[in-house]
């Protein structure tokens, strides 16, 4: 083996190493290092000469190619050039000859017709949740394994509650269950945040301050299937002002339910302001359901509105890329920002941050007839995504993402 020095910490161990059965699962808290864990597994496996074809399921593209920058390419570069090729465009990667490809569950088409000796699947919370979820589990996954008698499927990620929203039991809970039973061919390890050692004492307090107690602590912290329900976003941690604050930054941010031809769900923009203590106010929000030419021209007028000193923010994901170009070219947008951001983490990841703010009372609305639709829609935020809608939701947690997190304004502990 190749001198190279990849660690873990006794919980993966067990799961990489420990486990038995052919349906292997790591029900767990945020931050316990499984996908890390799993690049090092792969690497490890490929430089003892153990090379096998193994399959990589995660929730979107743009987080495979995070992954690979993020966890393997740090490793693999301390080794000879000769011993590993990461195809970018194909979403290939030989290592030692052991070919890892890493596809998307968002195309099940591109993953069918091929076999493998270890299958990982990544967020099992979301690549398994719902219709779409069992559709790739008994008809894409389950299928490939039949080619080897050897062959492992491994499936760890946060859960994402017992059931989804046609009230159906989660898979990944429906799994996880038989592993806790002890069934044939399935086992299982569940790690906490707190049980991941390589965090220190301050990042597990920061992640813990971020989930109120109840049922969001218990699925994000603890790693447990919790019942799905209301009551997440408790409007009372709201406050309204008649004015705006001192705010130091601002910015509008767009979360968009469109394709060019299509508009299956709402689209919203919600305009944040930031003080210097970190106060955030939501100042003013706009719900609409668009094809993209009127959505286009929405976003351009009501920037004119805002003033050129406020960005406007987009999420990044998917064909949205080519939506968010061609509003940078348009005429009017020419003296305003646009900036994309590549959501991280799923609708209620990216929520608790700002929501934590609120729990203390440093989250406000001004005072407007759109207060009641967003605090019902936030009183109707579940824990296990079987909500009808979060589009507005998602607006705020962009532009807090953009505030806060992507532009490090530092704020003060209140």
């Amino acid at each position: 083996m190749a001198a190279l020095t990849l660690d873990y910490y006794p919980a993966q161990l067990a799961y990489w190493y420990g486990t038995q059965g052919r349906y292997r699962l790591m029900p767990k808290g945020r931050r316990v290092g499984f996908t890390h864990s799993a690049a090092n597994y792969i690497i490890e496996t490929a430089l003892e000469g153990n090379a096998k074809p193994l399959l990589w399921v995660d929730t979107v593209y743009t987080n495979i190619d995070r992954y690979v920058e993020r966890y393997f390419l740090p490793s693999l570069s301390k080794l000879p050039r000769h011993m590993w090729d990461w195809r970018a465009q194909k979403k290939e990667l030989r290592i030692c000859g052991q070919l890892l490809d890493l596809r998307s569950a968002d195309r099940p088409d591109n993953i069918e017709g091929f076999g493998y000796k270890d299958i990982i699947v990544n967020e099992a919370g979301i690549v398994l949740k719902g219709d779409k979820g069992r559709s790739l589990w008994y008809n894409t996954l389950l299928p490939m394994t039949m080619d080897f008698e050897d062959c492992v499927i491994r499936a760890g990620g946060t859960p994402k509650g017992k059931k989804d929203k046609a009230g159906k039991a989660a898979l990944y809970y429906e799994l996880c269950c038989k592993a806790e039973r002890m069934e044939p061919g399935f086992d299982l390890v569940r790690v906490q945040t707190d049980g991941n050692p390589f965090l220190n004492e301050a990042a597990v307090q920061d992640v813990k301050n971020d989930l109120p107690e109840g049922q969001v602590r218990d699925q994000e912290f603890y790693g447990r299937f919790v019942e799905g329900g209301a009551g997440v976003i408790c409007t009372e941690f709201f406050t309204i002002d008649d004015s705006p604050i001192d705010y130091v930054r601002r910015c509008r941010a767009w979360d968009m339910a469109v394709t060019v031809k299509t508009s299956a769900d709402f689209s919203a923009g919600a305009l944040l302001g930031i003080d210097e203590p970190g106060h955030v106010q939501v100042q003013d929000l706009r719900r609409v359901k668009m094809l993209w030419p009127e959505l286009k021209d929405l976003i351009c007028n009501v920037s004119l509105h805002d003033g050129p000193d406020v960005p406007v923010v987009l999420e990044e994901a998917g064909q949205q890329g080519g939506l968010i170009d061609d509003l940078q070219r348009d005429k009017r947008m020419q003296t305003r920002e646009v900036v994309g951001i590549k959501p991280e983490g799923d609708k209620l990841t990216r929520a608790m941050p700002w929501v934590s703010r609120a729990v203390r009372g440093l989250v406000s609305f001004r005072s407007a007839p759109w207060n009641e639709p967003f605090m019902d829609e936030c009183s109707a935020f579940t824990v296990d995504d079987t909500h009808a809608h979060d589009d507005q939701i998602d607006a705020v947690s962009l532009g807090w993402s953009y505030l806060l997190e992507d532009h490090g304004f530092q704020i003060r502990d209140i």
